[in-house]
């Protein structure tokens, strides 16, 4: 039988196990209730919504939710406080409930809560008897925050705070943590779009079609639009105008090799010239991704180097002077000696042919010297062209030779059979001289040797290790030694920086070897200095080579005949002796010859007949009128006259627009009468047939 005690523990076991099951019935709602009315509510709204509920489902009179600022102070994030929510506070977690916290875990005082907390007076404010929390935690164990609730009655049932509490705690971190996330996410898209579009610089990211992806704010007031009406164009097409990318882009390296380059690149229709740098963005599989494409204006600093350059090749003229006075002298010598030899030889009735030859041998090479000059000396920009470095470096040094004290060797070992490259003819004879310039400095006008050395080389990866912009493979080696004074080692790091010099006010402008670094540079070579104090220095210089070597002979002057012709040619030149020569060469062939001594009297001659003429032969240079001036005139009655426009130097005028003026053939004096009748021949011809067949 059961005893009556035992009937009464039973009864107890059972009101308790039903007490239970309520309270977790009730646990369970309030849960549901307070799921329902946090769902689809983010950041603010959600917290407010979350204290307010657990103020109400637990019956207490505070509920907080905080936001750790570090390890000893918090930020409320919304704070339940009696019926209505209060205003947020930053606070300090010491002395406080909240103190250690973060440590210990779930955190509970269900009573007699002032007397353990002394020092925290808000508590003595909010009348609390009673705390309850636990900290917000991120995805990697790390406190971010504080979930509590305080009440000013003691709190009876820890479980049930503890569970409740605990439950909102992992939605309450998730919240936060992802609040924290999309911060950080917008700081750091705010701070990148604020770099992105600080950088004075045009930037772009494009994808592998060169298609923009991104543009800095510097893109968009270049062009002169929005951000928006950049991206989705190709480069190519929004900042140059064109239908495909431009040859020397070094993007189109950057795609086919995944490595950094560099290059400038002009825009021809606004005229700036840029410096442009690209680098890959590569996928987890080592593939181009997307481009990064930076731009920077660099059309003042061209400007200026140009001012540089021109001057220093000015420079260099008033350091040849006397070279090219020596040389012309030589010339002039030979020129005058053969033609009083020739007068003698008439005179006497002697054959006199070879000195006749060696007269004509004599102007060409005057012809030649004032050639070398005028290409030095012009302002206007050469493009890099494919050429044999040794023709360059040859010539050069034949000038140099004569303006170097007798005390100076020089030593050549110039290979000839070397490979060719990419460059402009006249900077290629500007880093000779300043070099060579350089060190005669170094030497200090005595005694000593000069070498120059040409050769081919292949440079390594290794080799390159310090200049990770240019690739291993075949360059050509430009080498100038001297035996001066070399350079200290703490100077070497500066002496291609503008300005520099080690030789004191006046001796040296500094600009030299600058300049020479800079034309490198643009030719997509480097320079190498080796040097040591009291024994002298050497400077090397390498430009890349072509792929293959191009031989290339000079040409071999015509022997054969020229065609002679009865056509009628008006002839212009404000020289008489040129008219004279020129008319009796090409009369001699049969053409009739009109002469006239300046652009006014021949246009006259013209117009008292236009169908009298088959052919203009004009100077450029005249008083009044010049040779563009006349032809323009001539072409107005008769645009299918030929003309021939010479000239001995002229800064207005050249072989392109010459032809944008309808001139046929540009032609340098002086030119060698054999060469002008081949020339007159050909024009001829060539309209005679465009007459017969006016659809060629």
């Amino acid at each position: 039988m059961t005893s009556k005690s035992d009937t009464s523990l039973l009864k107890e076991r059972i009101h308790e196990l039903e007490h239970h099951v309520l309270q977790q019935s009730r646990m369970q709602a309030a849960l549901q209730e307070i799921l329902a009315a946090t769902a689809n509510r983010r950041g603010e709204e959600f917290f407010c919504t979350l204290v307010s509920q657990m103020a109400r489902v637990l019956n207490v009179r505070y509920a907080l939710v905080a936001e750790l600022i570090n390890d000893d102070a918090a930020r409320s994030l919304a704070f339940w406080s009696g019926n209505a929510l209060g205003r947020n506070i930053t606070y300090s977690l010491a002395g406080t409930p909240c103190e250690g916290i973060t440590e210990r875990g779930f955190c509970l005082h269900p009573d007699s809560l002032q007397e353990k907390f002394p020092e925290d007076f808000q508590l003595v404010e909010m009348g609390a008897v009673s705390y309850a929390g636990t900290p917000l935690r991120d995805i990697h164990g790390k406190p971010i925050g504080i979930l509590a609730v305080i009440d000013d009655k003691p709190m009876v049932r820890s479980d049930i705070f503890e569970y409740l509490i605990s439950v909102f705690a992992i939605q309450a971190a998730s919240e936060l943590f992802g609040m924290r996330t999309e911060k950080e996410l917008r700081l750091s898209k705010e701070e990148w779009e604020g770099s992105f579009n600080a950088i004075e610089d045009m930037v772009t990211i494009q994808d592998k079609d060169m298609r923009i992806l991104r543009a800095n704010r510097a893109a968009a007031d270049y062009l002169g639009v929005g951000v928006e009406n950049i991206v989705g164009r190709h480069c190519y097409e929004i900042f140059q105008g064109k239908t495909e990318a431009c040859e020397n882009c070094p993007e189109l390296l950057t795609l086919r090799d995944r490595q950094h380059h560099t290059g400038t690149v002009r825009h021809d229709h606004t005229g700036r010239v840029f410096l442009v740098s690209t680098s890959a963005i590569q996928d987890d599989k080592g593939e181009v991704k997307n481009i990064v494409h930076v731009a920077k204006d660099i059309t003042v600093q061209k400007e200026l180097e140009e001012e540089l350059y021109q001057a220093r090749k000015m420079e260099a003229i008033g350091t040849l002077a006397g070279g090219i006075a020596h040389d012309f002298n030589n010339i002039l010598t030979s020129v005058l000696g053969y033609a009083e030899l020739l007068r003698n030889d008439i005179i006497q009735g002697r054959a006199a042919t070879d000195k006749v030859d060696k007269v004509i041998k004599g102007a060409l090479r005057a012809r030649d010297l004032i050639s070398q000059i005028l290409t030095f000396s012009r302002r206007t920009v050469q493009k890099p062209l494919p050429l044999k470095p040794h023709l360059i470096i040859g010539e050069s040094l034949k000038l140099l030779r004569a303006t170097l004290p007798v005390t100076i060797e020089i030593r050549q070992d110039i290979d000839k059979d070397g490979g060719m490259i990419v460059a402009d003819p006249t900077k290629l004879q500007q880093v000779l001289m300043n070099l060579c310039s350089n060190a005669l400095q170094a030497m200090e006008n005595q005694q000593g040797v000069l070498s120059v050395q040409l050769r081919d080389i292949v440079l390594t990866r290794h080799d390159l290790v310090s200049d990770q912009n240019l690739r291993p493979g075949s360059y050509v080696e430009l080498s100038v030694s001297d035996t001066g004074c070399g350079i200290e080692h703490l100077n070497l790091k500066r002496i291609f920086e503008p300005y520099f010099t080690t030789r004191g006010f006046g001796r040296a402008s500094g600009l030299g070897l600058a300049l020479v670094h800079g034309i490198v540079r643009d030719h997509g070579g480097l320079i190498r200095v080796e040097s040591e104090v009291g024994k002298g220095s050497t400077f090397r210089v390498y430009f890349p080579a072509l792929p293959e070597k191009v031989d290339r002979q000079a040409p071999q002057r015509p022997t054969e005949d020229v065609n002679a012709g009865t056509e009628r040619i008006l002839l212009v030149d404000d020289e008489e002796t040129i008219l004279d020569v020129q008319g009796e060469a090409l009369g001699l062939l049969g053409y009739s010859i009109t002469a006239a001594t300046d652009g006014d009297a021949a246009f006259q001659q013209f117009c008292t007949d236009p169908q009298g003429f088959d052919l203009i032969i004009t100077d450029q240079t005249m008083p009044n009128m010049t040779g563009v001036e006349l032809a323009r005139k001539i072409l107005k009655i008769r645009p299918d006259i030929p003309v021939i426009l010479c000239t001995g130097y002229s800064e207005m005028v050249d072989e392109k627009k010459a032809r944008m003026a309808g001139i046929r053939h540009f032609v340098m004096k002086p030119v060698e009468l054999a060469a002008l009748e081949r020339l007159v021949r050909s024009t001829l011809d060539q309209a005679n047939n465009q007459a017969d067949n006016p659809a060629i």
